[in-house]
């Protein structure tokens, strides 16, 4: 695509409908250069560390990361891979893994924590069948699994963990995200 002096390419015009991707080559005219001001990320007031109690209340395997724990207001809890701050010059957002939320007394694991390798080893999981798997993606009411032992478990299809279920006494609850689900 030329416009005057500017020259851009579009990939797949014909493949994609609408703008499709698009991506141009720019060059800097000035000689000067500054040096960017990279916001760091501090911990705040919306962080804090957990208390005895609350660690307490996290599954045991999670209880030995304690001193990279982080909670913010809502009680949701987040890994610090950095909590030296070795890559606090480097990385400007926050540098966090959202691993789950305590209600009460329970840990409630957060779909982030069910893609994370690390963890995953952590929790049964429960191989689905393409047509049960994509029930779970679309959250519909009526699925069924054979599993009897009460607790938390990571779904898959093909070996791909899909996320978190809660198996209870007379029901199944399913724990995708709602803004991720598949709606038709």
């Amino acid at each position: 695509i030329e416009k005057g002096k500017a020259i851009g390419y579009q990939c797949y015009p014909h493949k994609v409908r609408g703008e499709g991707l698009f991506f141009a080559l720019l060059q800097r005219t000035d000689k000067e250069f500054r040096e960017n001001k990279v916001s760091k990320f501090k911990l705040n007031e919306q962080f804090k560390r957990l208390t005895k109690d609350m660690v307490s209340k996290l599954p045991t395997w999670l209880q030995h990361y304690h001193h990279r724990l982080l909670m913010d207001t809502d009680s949701t809890i987040y890994l610090n891979p950095d909590p030296e701050g070795l890559y606090s010059s480097v990385i400007a957002l926050k540098p966090l893994f959202t691993l789950g939320s305590v209600k009460g007394k329970e840990f409630i694991p957060d779909h982030a924590l069910a893609m994370l390798h690390t963890f995953k080893a952590e929790y049964p999981q429960v191989e689905l069948t393409e047509e049960q798997a994509l029930k779970y993606l679309k959250k519909e009411a009526n699925f069924e699994l054979n599993v009897s032992t009460k607790g938390w478990y990571i779904v898959t299809c093909n070996g791909n963990a899909l996320g978190f279920i809660k198996v209870l006494d007379q029901r199944i609850n399913n724990y995708f995200p709602n803004n991720m689900r598949i709606l038709k």
